[in-house]
């Protein structure tokens, strides 16, 4: 027996120290410890590996196809957005707790007839908190913002395009009837171009032949990353006019990459133009054109640098949360059952004679400005929307609706301009991928520099990160509202975020159960996800044609830093934001379990609810360690014995029953409504109770 005892006692020892919300915040702290070592792991192998790197380069990963490199994106970018995700979760608890009012704070604020949020944190708590506390508040959400305004950056897609050496050739060159460059091509090419055609007749016959059409739909693009040079065989060339590949090759500031296909002239003017019969000035009619292969290449790289500024952010939230374990001495009333536990044990005397004050009076302030609230009951209909203010509503919804608004409309501004005629189909919006670096989907707005292209791409990451803080309020009111209505149908302890005694439940949670907050936090991850998938950071390296004075070949490089989007990935942020503010709302309507007045988490409301009779068995220090349930009990108003009034007529467990009362006299006693941890009954409709 004695190791068994001994066991056990291990176990309650073990479930005694890890209860409540010190043992949540010490999972977060040792999640955001595992995110760091994890980082820093990736960091140091990673520039391990690029020993010639300086620490300010970025760090090639991979090279090869496309799809290689966009499948090592699809998983690296999804780790990403988990860890983010629970960072942010982790900063959302702290915050929480931190927010919470200790009962000096409430007792204070109602004193004013103001009230509190508890179980939540609003920006009504803000201003009764220690500026210790708001301290620790601001560095957790600071930490946030570049965190989530990079992290999704640290990795990034790099593209490899070339730039386009194109000229017009005659048939005579295709059969090899010429002596010198200039009698297949016109006197305004450059000497390189010229040279290039001359010197490689024998791997130009060896390119690929397409017709006009195709040729046209293979070099109209911004970028080219599967083709190179391209050589047009014309029967009727014009040289009148015609400006030849030296205006290319002369590197007119990025014009291939800036201009969309700009040297195509030789095909088409800005007019437009029927391919394969061109009369406009300048052109030549195109018979077919040669194309040169290029293996497409793409690269996947990582910043050591942007994984600096993750880290020190990381680091801070590390400290905040190991000061928020260790150096939270008071004691806050952070969940609804830690308020009715304090209240129960010292009530409130600012709310005695109110027990039916609800949320809706504070809100038309008759309450407040009068101290006049309903003293007979009247079961409402309450759904869970009641719970969070209209407000706080409004403010969710509209922020999303704009949010929503803005995504269809850079959807059909995205589809509209990917190069597809007439209108992409789903099916090659979908063989774009997901989060792939491709020409064809490359924001138009150009702005300079690395930084301004990463707070571009990941600006629509903060915002969804304040969304996932404005709709875990909005849950938390809503679930907070249910589990205090379930009090007037059923006894049960009381969930604490303190060690718990007696009939006491432990809290890891605070107001958002699991069930709904598993769920919510998924749906978090899997739109940062989607997001991260549909404008992201792209770096593109073009291999630039040189020709100055003599013919060089495509060796000058040039480093662009862009855009690009995804529309299919986009296409699934905006079903899943739908399904997600449909889901909201029909939870919205879903009618609360029991018929407590709604408190929503305010403190006044909730202290009004909490004034047992001192005469119940046992005193009120036993209300708070037992089940209790809400209902109608008794008070005396006399300040006698229960047995004197009526008659020592009691029930066999001590109690005194509603009927008992009313037998006694209704002008000695007042029906009164409570938590009580003795026997209540339900209210009855149009009763009257103080």
């Amino acid at each position: 027996m004695a190791p068994g005892v001994h066991r056990k006692s291990c176990l309650a020892r073990l479930q005694h120290k890890a209860s409540g919300w010190k043992a949540a915040l010490a999972m977060g702290l040792s999640l955001a410890i595992s995110i760091l070592a994890v980082n820093l792991s990736v960091t140091i192998w990673l520039t391990g590996r690029a020993l010639s790197s300086s620490i300010t380069d970025s760090v090639l990963v991979y090279e090869g196809s496309c799809q290689g490199s966009e499948r090592l994106s699809f998983w690296v970018h999804l780790a990403i957005n988990i860890l983010s995700s629970l960072l942010l979760g982790s900063s959302n608890y702290a915050i929480q707790v931190l927010c919470a009012p200790t009962r000096a704070e409430v007792d204070r604020a109602h004193g004013k007839k103001e009230w509190l949020d508890i179980g939540l944190w609003s920006f009504r708590n803000w201003k009764t908190i220690g500026s210790g506390r708001k301290v620790i508040c601001v560095l957790l959400l600071l930490s946030s913002v570049p965190l989530h305004l990079i992290y999704n950056s640290v990795f990034y897609s790099r593209l490899a395009v070339t730039d386009v050496m194109w000229g017009v050739v005659t048939p005579a060159y295709i059969d090899g009837n010429y002596t010198t460059p200039s009698e297949i091509v016109g006197q305004r090419y450059g000497v390189g171009p010229r040279k290039f055609i001359y010197d490689k007749r024998q791997e130009i016959l060896t390119w690929e032949k397409l017709t006009p059409e195709e040729c046209w739909d293979a070099y109209s693009r911004r970028f080219l990353t599967a083709r190179r040079s391209v050589i047009a065989v014309s029967s009727v060339y014009r040289d009148n006019g015609f400006e030849g590949p030296d205006a290319v090759v002369r590197d007119y500031d990025r014009r291939w990459a800036y201009e969309r296909g700009q040297t195509m002239r030789f095909l088409c003017n800005a007019d437009g133009c029927d391919i394969g019969e061109f009369s406009k000035a300048q052109l030549s009619t195109v018979d077919y054109c040669l194309s040169e292969p290029w293996p497409e290449k793409c690269q996947f790289s990582f910043s050591p640098v942007l994984m600096v500024v993750v880290m020190v952010c990381n680091i801070v939230k590390i400290i905040c949360l190991g000061l928020i374990l260790w150096r939270q001495r008071i004691s806050t009333l952070v969940t609804t059952g830690d308020a009715i536990a304090s209240f129960l044990e010292t009530p409130d005397p600012s709310t005695k004679g109110h027990c039916l004050l609800s949320k809706k009076d504070l809100v038309s302030k008759e309450w407040m400005e009068n101290g006049v609230c309903a003293d007979s009951y009247q079961k409402g209909k309450l759904r869970w929307h009641h719970a969070a203010s209209r407000g706080r509503w409004w403010f969710c919804y509209g922020l999303s609706g704009a949010v929503l608004i803005i995504s269809v409309a850079f959807f059909s501004t995205g589809v509209n301009s990917v190069p597809s005629s007439p209108l992409p189909t789903m099916e090659y919006l979908w063989s774009l991928g997901f989060g792939t670096a491709t020409p064809d989907a490359l924001i138009s707005v150009q702005l300079d520099g690395l930084a301004a292209n990463v707070l571009l791409a990941n600006f629509p990451q903060l915002i969804l990160s304040f969304l996932y803080l404005t709709y875990n309020g909005l849950f938390t009111s809503m679930l907070g509202a249910e589990e205090y209505s379930q009090f007037s149908q059923h006894r049960k302890g009381l969930r604490v975020s303190s060690k718990p005694e007696g009939a006491q439940r432990t809290a890891y949670y605070l107001q958002l159960p699991f069930t709904y907050g598993i769920p919510l936090i998924l749906l978090s991850i899997t739109l940062h996800w989607f997001v991260s998938q549909s404008i992201f950071l792209v770096l593109i390296d073009i291999s630039r044609w040189t020709a100055i004075k003599q013919y060089q070949g495509f060796g000058y490089r040039q480093d662009l830093t862009e855009c690009g989007y995804s529309p299919i990935a986009l296409f699934f942020v905006i079903i899943i934001s739908i399904f997600a503010l449909l889901g909201g709302i029909l939870l919205g309507f879903r009618r609360l379990s029991g018929d407590v007045p709604l408190a929503g988490g305010c403190s006044l409301v909730i202290s009004a609810a909490c004034h047992p009779s001192s005469t119940d068995r046992g005193g009120l220090g036993t209300h708070s360690i037992s089940e209790v349930q809400w209902g109608v009990i008794a008070v005396d108003q006399s300040s006698v014995t229960t047995s004197m009034l009526v008659g020592n007529k009691q029930t066999d467990s001590g109690t005194i029953t509603t009927s008992d009362m009313t037998e006694a006299g209704d002008s000695q006693h007042q029906k009164h409504c409570t938590f009580s941890s003795d026997f209540v009954e339900p209210p009855e409709e149009g009763a009257s109770y103080r």
